[in-house]
């Protein structure tokens, strides 16, 4: 039996985890950069952890106890989130993403677990209590309890490591429509596959050990909670915090230009035309310049005007656009008018989005900081 103090503090935590994934994917689902379909799936993931968290904390409440017809309503929902993180995966790597039949297929096991525990939530309150506290029961709910969690686990573990093998295998494929680093675009990506990983590992240590061998841990039972309260509080810094940086939209690159309609007439053109804009507008002190405006600017393709651009200066879109924002900070460094200016400052004016990416960037191309630039 849980102390009165120990059960307030795990209500507390617990209910600002639910609380806080529910908030955070309103967040998601109210975002408007990247695609929506894809922050509709990750806010949908922060709702269902957010539900699963809540059950534990009307457990302690004892509000199921009351209510038996809320036992094991969510159990279920575990089996979603294997599922909607591959889905998320694919719907920002893949344009084309449609939910077609072999795609739904994935929510089979989530089906054959609710058809599974169909005879149970039809049951009455006064049967459900029955079956709960039935000591004869004891070892059929021990090994479906079993059976059930290690399917989950299982289930869960197959389509991260099958995700992480998909980002592996796009990685170095990925054509930002943003000129953002795209290294940390992938970062993302690999956060959310390897907190989740971490998850559950920490949660079957917890499971197995107390479970199987019937040690008496109470706290334990309300540690999976915990963890994925940890979770959402780490995917709401990201998302609030980094934003700018996480959610310009992938593209997988098109195979190189063999069967393309440009003529060389028409990409000496082209690349006339964006110099002009680059010189004369500095279109790229938009901090979010992406592959699709710069085409739209310029009334051509993305695929065409990333043509030009790899083949004409031999660079990607990103190398491109760094390249004049370098040059655009290499001069506000030096001029007297911006000597009030901060580092900081001057990056953000030459169209860079955070103080790290301009430091590394500046490096990378002139080998020596913005400060020892000025020092010079």
């Amino acid at each position: 039996m849980h102390s009165n103090f120990e059960s307030i503090i795990w209500i507390l935590l617990l209910s600002f985890g639910a609380l806080h994934s529910i908030l955070v994917a309103v967040f998601f689902f109210l975002q408007n950069q990247g695609k929506k379909s894809a922050n509709i799936l990750l806010g949908t993931l922060l709702i269902l952890l957010g539900l699963l968290i809540l059950e534990f904390v009307l457990n302690l409440l004892g509000v199921t106890a009351r209510f038996p017809h809320l036992i094991s309503v969510t159990f279920p929902l575990w089996f979603l989130v294997g599922p909607i993180y591959y889905f998320y995966f694919l719907i920002n790597i893949k344009e084309d993403f449609k939910f077609d039949f072999v795609n739904l297929s994935h929510l089979i096991p989530f089906i054959i677990v609710i058809l599974i525990n169909t005879p149970f939530y039809i049951l009455s309150s006064e049967e459900k209590i029955n079956i709960i506290s039935s000591s004869k029961l004891f070892d059929t709910k021990w090994i479906l309890n079993i059976i059930f969690q290690t399917i989950y686990f299982l289930q869960t573990v197959i389509y991260l490591l099958k995700t992480k093998s998909l980002l592996k295998k796009y990685s170095k494929n990925f054509e930002l429509s943003s000129s953002n680093n795209s290294l940390i675009q992938i970062r993302w990506y690999s956060f959310l596959i390897k907190s989740m990983l971490v998850f559950l590992i920490i949660d079957s240590l917890f499971f197995y050990p107390i479970f199987i061998l019937n040690i008496h841990f109470p706290s334990a039972s309300f540690g999976s909670a915990f963890l994925l309260s940890i979770f959402t509080v780490l995917v709401a810094y990201i998302g609030l915090f980094k934003s700018d940086e996480i959610f310009p939209i992938i593209k997988l690159e098109k195979p190189k230009y063999s069967k393309s309609s440009l003529r060389d007439d028409e990409i000496i053109a082209l690349s006339e035309k964006l110099i002009e804009v680059m010189d004369n507008r500095k279109i790229y002190k938009s901090k979010n310049l992406s592959l699709s405006e710069l085409a739209e600017l310029l009334e051509t393709t993305p695929n065409k005007l990333s043509q030009v651009i790899n083949q004409k200066f031999d660079k990607s879109f990103y190398d491109f656009i760094n390249g004049y924002r370098v040059k655009e900070a290499k001069i506000l460094l030096k001029d007297d008018k911006y000597i009030n200016y901060t580092i900081e400052s001057i990056g953000d004016e030459a169209g860079f989005n955070s103080r790290a990416s301009f430091y590394r960037i500046f490096k990378q191309y002139e080998k020596k900081t913005p400060k020892q630039f000025i020092s010079e």
